[in-house]
Parts: C-alpha cells; structure tokens; sequence
C-alpha cells in the first residue's frame, strides 16, 4: 500500500514528518505539543497517507494529555478520510489502547471525537469492535443530545444483545422526545431499526409514549407506516396486546384509503375482530365503482378496489412492494369470506373468459373439497394477473406473468396448444434462467415432451423449487403463500417421479 521508491523531495518530506512526531512524543510543554500538532495537520491536509503512516498513534497518544484536542480530530479526519481510510483503521485497531483513548475523550466531554468513530462507523471491524466497548451504549444514547445518528445507524443492526442494552439505556426516550418537538427522519428510521425483528423491542416501546409518531402521518405517511410495520411483528408473542394498542390508535379506514395494504394485512391477519372491521369498512366504502354492475358480488368489487386504476413498474420496487402488499391482503380477506360469494365471483370470472365453466358431473368429492380450499387464491391470482397486459383468451408473449397465469389458468389442451412457444423459451440460452424454469414446468404438469435428460430437468425443478421457497413481499414477481404452496407441491410431485424413473 505504501510502498515505493522515495524521491528526494520525498524523503525530505518524510524526515520532516519524523522530526514533528519526535517532537511530539518528546515535548513536556502543552503549547509545543498543540504548534505541533497544528504542523501535522498542515501536512495531513497535503499528504494524509504519509502523515497517517508516521504520526498515527502518536497524535491518539497526546489526546489523553490535552484538554484542546481540536487538531488532534482534524488530524485524524484527514487520515481516516484519505484512499488509504480502510488500512489505517486496520492500524488503529492493532494496538488497542486507541479505541480506549477516543472513547475516554467522549466520556470526558471531548465531543469533537464523534466525527472521527463517525468516519470509522463504515468499516466492518471497527464496529464489531466499537459495541465492546465499556460504556458505549451509555454514550451513544447520550450522543443523541448532539445529534449524533450516524454511529447508531451502522451499529444497531449488528447485535440483538447491544440494541437490548441500547433500549436499557433510555433510546426511545430520547429519541420519542426529539420527536415531540419536530419531524426528525433519522429518529424515525432509528426506532424502526430498534424495532424489526426484535420481540423486545417491540414489547418494550408499546409501552413508551409511541403515539408521538402519529401526529406526523399526514405530513409522513410511508415513514411512520413504516414503522408500525415494524412494531406489528406477527412473530412476536405478544402480537395480540401490541395489536389492540395499535388498533386503538390507527384508524384502519384511513389506513385503506391510504393504500398502506401491507400494514392492514398484518393487523387482520389470523384476528377474526379486525377482519371483520375491515370488510364492514370496505363493504361501506365500495357500494359503486366505475363501470361495474351493482349486483356483481363484493368478491370482485373488493379485487377491483385494489387493482383499478393501478401503475405496475415491476423496475420499481416501491411499486411492487404496494402491489404485492394488496395481494397479501386481499388473500387474507378471500381465505375468510362466504364460499358461496366466492363461487358466485368465479361464476362471473367464466362469464367474461377468465375461466373455463366447470362441470361438476364427472368430479368426486375429495376433488370438489381440493377446488374449494384453492379457489380463493385462483380467483386473486388469475384476476390481478389479467391486470398484467395478459391476453385471456390466448397468451401471445411469454414472460413470468404470463406463466404463472398459465399455471393457474390454462387446462392441458390450451397448454399444450402453445406448446412451441413454451419449447422455444426453454431452448433459447439466452432468455431468463427463471422463466425457463416456470416453462419447464407448466410443460412437465401438462405431458409435452422435452427434448431434456433427467438431470437437466430436475435442476429445473429444484430450482423452482428454491424459488417459489424464497418469495419475499419486494420480490420482482410475487404470489401468495397458499399458491406458492400449490406449485412447490407440484413441483415436489414431478422430482419424486423423475428421480424415480433415474433409478429405473
């Protein structure tokens, strides 16, 4: 990194360096150490990597000795801020009296310090080995009379244990009451931080003044929504008593018109009251849309509510986060609604060429039971895929929408009626290794034969397999858990055949 031949200049340049840190590390006088620290910052402004590689540890040093520690920060600013930044906090943290010697500085008052641990925060082993620290947690929280956010920002997703101390602390005092005062983002994106994934912290700031957040959600919608996702964790076993608090608070009707689908989901979810609230709310709300008929059952009003009017930009994750949130959320209302709505919604769905009519005559009943449990998420599935540019009557372009339209949709003849088209996809390298996966599949469910040994297609397989596993709310494409369910139960169905015809 440092390394190579001097020139003469240079080695002036270097022998200058020596002679100020000598004289440094020599001086009994507090105004000769401060003259030559002001020198050394003169250079570190010039030269910071040589300056670093000489006087490093010598600058740290004199902080223990001097209340003014001024040039001793910019010093270590223009270090920790050259190219080199990252190899000269390696140098930092090998000698361990230098964390030690910034931290007492904090501790005693020398707040200055907070932009160099500010510049430090970035790398990785540094932070590990900032929350060590004895103390820190009591001087981070403390820092937030300065506004110091940025350490607590790198730091608090490091540990479960350091945010628990944190919240011991007094963190959500503090930062509840800057809030009391005005809208601060980086204290809203700290509670969130604190909050997600931990049932402590959740449990533990229901209890705070929380409500402060809430005054700002005209002026802040996403963010304070934001953060009451986080604070209704469905993981959580409290989740009931964190609920009622909310409901309390947050009016769910606002919340609908709002569109904030993700949070009225997981306030109904598994909770037969706020269901029940919502569709109340909703049946209220969407008595008359624009081009539907008045008898069409509140299946297809409440699909329509969600999906009329709608921009997808599947490059937009914010797009598609809301999308895929309304999806979760209507499947938790379809789960729950009348059976005999939900035919009658699909009796319509026949009518306009969603689905082909059915008939009952040659089904057992095990198969009219299977029908009924899946027929909600079919009936989301295919009507907010038909949103999508898919062409009901036949599809005409390939992609992952289209395809897991097909999957749902589309009985054996019609798949195999485009048949080509899937082939071509799947023997075409350059298209996308997923949607080949999917079309590998919709031809596997329906007998079209593959040009493919074993090998190739259980990787397809497995692969879809993986897929349809790790589908998150801002995944590009997204169906809902019992859907998934379905494919991945196919999926399983078709490894266990193939594998078994390996062994033949």
């Amino acid at each position: 990194m440092f390394f190579s031949k001097p020139s003469k200049q240079q080695e002036e340049h270097e022998d200058d360096l020596e002679t100020l840190v000598l004289r440094l590390e020599t001086s009994c006088y507090t105004e000769d150490k401060i003259d030559t620290l002001k020198l050394l910052y003169e250079y570190s402004l010039k030269d910071p990597i040589s300056t670093g590689t000489y006087s490093l540890n010598s600058v740290i040093d004199t902080m223990k000795d001097l209340d003014d520690i001024s040039y001793n920060v910019k010093i270590l600013k223009s270090i920790f801020s050259s190219e080199s930044a990252s190899e000269f906090i390696d140098l930092f943290l090998k000698r361990k009296d230098n964390l030690n010697i910034i931290i007492n500085c904090w501790a005693n008052g020398q707040n200055e310090v907070n932009q160099v641990l500010e510049l430090m925060s970035k790398h990785k082993t540094f932070k590990n080995k900032l929350i060590q620290c004895k103390n820190i947690s009591f001087y981070l929280v403390t820092g937030l009379d300065n506004d110091n956010y940025k350490i607590l920002m790198e730091v608090i997703p490091l540990s479960q244990n350091f945010r628990q101390q944190l919240i011991f602390d007094g963190i959500f005092e503090k930062l509840l009451l800057k809030l009391q005062f005005k809208y601060v983002d980086c204290c809203m994106k700290l509670i969130c931080l604190l909050l997600r994934n931990n049932h402590f912290g959740q449990n533990y700031f229901i209890e705070t003044n929380w409500t402060t957040i809430l005054k700002f959600t005209k002026q802040k919608t996403q963010e304070v929504y934001d953060l009451l996702i986080c604070m209704v964790d469905l993981t959580n076993m409290n989740i009931k008593y964190i609920k009622e608090n909310v409901y309390k608070m947050v009016n769910l009707k606002e919340s609908i018109e709002k569109q904030q689908y993700y949070f009225c989901y997981l306030l109904i979810s598994n909770d037969a009251l706020y269901l029940k609230d919502f569709i109340e709310i909703f049946n209220n709300e969407c008595t008359n849309f624009d081009g539907i008929d008045g008898e069409i059952d509140r299946t297809i009003l409440l699909l329509h509510c969600f999906t009329r009017n709608r921009l997808i930009d599947l490059n937009n994750k914010l797009n598609t986060f809301q999308f895929n949130s309304a999806l979760l959320l209507l499947s938790e209302v379809l789960f729950h609604i009348d059976k005999s709505l939900i035919l009658k919604a699909d009796k319509y769905l026949e009518t306009i060429g969603i689905v082909e009519p059915k008939t009952d005559e040659a089904k057992t009943d095990e198969d009219k039971t299977d029908e009924d449990n899946t027929l909600p998420y079919k009936l989301l599935l295919i009507f907010t895929l038909r949103e999508l540019n898919t062409n009901t009557v036949q599809v005409q372009t390939v992609n992952i929408d289209s395809i897991l339209y097909i999957l749902f949709a589309y009985d054996t003849t019609k798949v195999q009626s485009m048949s080509s088209l899937l082939t071509e996809i799947i023997y075409d390298d350059t298209q996308d290794e997923n949607l080949i996966s999917f079309c590998v599949l919709a031809c596997l469910m329906h007998d079209i034969r593959l040009n493919m040994n074993n090998f190739c297609l259980l990787k397809h397989l497995k692969r879809l397999r993986f897929i349809l596993s790790s589908i998150k709310i801002d995944s590009e494409f997204f169906i809902i858990d019992e859907c998934s369910n379905i494919l991945i139960d196919k999926v399983n169905e078709l490894v266990f055949k193939l594998s078994e015809r390996s062994m033949n």
